[in-house]
């Protein structure tokens, strides 16, 4: 975890440096790679230390997200005023990662770890690859697989086409896109807590379901409403209850898979939303040159419609 924190701010503040593309296409490789070390680890760490409300705990946790695309959004307008091109953004982002890489190494007890890593490496290919293997063979979990990748299409799709939607379709200026993309995220920052609290009062099935069916009325209504005024609700509920399908699902993942695998399997089922988020754009964005704007959003909506019944699927299996 605290490898991919700092590895990641490494390569990002040298990118600051770099004046070829070549060379900063890797630095941005290399980032993703260490970025993408964090997620398993930290939620694994989170479920172990918090066993009876693992979604609350989590929910806190992933605040961190929509706090981040918030000043993002905030300040990046004021910083493009004063700082001279792209180059300084680069040193900027590092620095919390930077900081907080050492510090969560001295902060983070894990226990007395003895021999941890030769233990693990061996029980890598004795005990964790057999189990999952046998995991990705039920049903359920192929299932849980599937939504998640497929959720992630529509979310990054709909999260990278919608300000484009608004300033060329809507006629917004950029301005006031900027804006109206900055209300999602907002409320995304009490949407994790609540989600959390949720999963646990809950369980997975009904803060999914509400998650699908607001995004099946943000998808519809989205390119029917004609005022930017109107746009502030629908972003608002988008970003309160649009995501909270993911603190759900992984509160889901981190109860029910045991705790030897727990981070093996959770780094899987990140790769598939990161595997989504990869695909979601560029699908989506085929579909908004072929048909236009409405298709982007029609196609959203089919694939929050069929997420509701994988919901209702996974929530009614016994096996997992």
């Amino acid at each position: 975890m605290v490898v991919g924190i700092f590895g990641s701010s490494v390569a990002t503040a040298l990118s600051w440096l770099t004046y070829d593309f070549g060379q900063l296409l890797v630095l941005r490789a290399f980032a993703g790679t260490f970025g993408g070390l964090f997620f398993a680890p930290s939620t694994a760490l989170v479920a172990s230390k918090e066993s009876k409300r693992t979604g609350s705990a989590l929910g806190i946790t992933f605040t961190g997200g929509p706090i981040a695309r918030t000043v993002i959004y905030l300040f990046v307008g004021l910083l493009v005023s004063v700082l001279q091109g792209w180059r300084p953004f680069y040193l900027i982002s590092s620095i919390p990662g930077l900081i907080a890489g050492p510090v969560a190494l001295i902060l983070i007890d894990e226990g007395n770890s003895g021999n941890l890593a030769e233990r693990s490496a061996r029980s890598v290919f004795s005990t964790t690859i057999p189990q999952l293997v046998d995991l990705m063979k039920s049903r359920v979990v192929i299932t849980i697989f599937l939504f998640n990748l497929l959720i992630s299409v529509a979310e990054w799709g709909l999260t990278t086409f919608t300000p484009e939607y608004l300033v060329n379709a809507k006629q917004l200026s950029v301005s006031l896109a900027s804006l109206l993309s900055l209300v999602s995220p907002l409320f995304g920052i009490f949407s994790a807590p609540f989600s959390g609290y949720l999963s646990d009062r809950f369980g997975f099935a009904r803060p999914t379901l509400i998650a699908m069916i607001t995004m099946c009325a943000v998808s519809s209504l989205l390119p029917a409403l004609t005022e930017s005024f109107q746009l502030i609700p629908l972003f608002s509920v988008w970003g309160f209850l649009g995501g909270i399908w993911w603190t759900a699902s992984i509160t889901l993942v981190t109860n029910r898979i045991s705790p030897s695998i727990r981070g093996a399997f959770l780094g899987l089922y990140n790769s598939m939303n990161f595997f989504g988020g990869t695909l979601g754009p560029i699908i989506l964005g085929l579909v908004v040159d072929l048909a236009g704007f409405q298709a982007l959003y029609f196609s959203a909506l089919l694939i929050y419609t069929f997420g509701i019944f994988l919901t209702i699927s996974i929530s009614r299996s016994k096996s997992f």
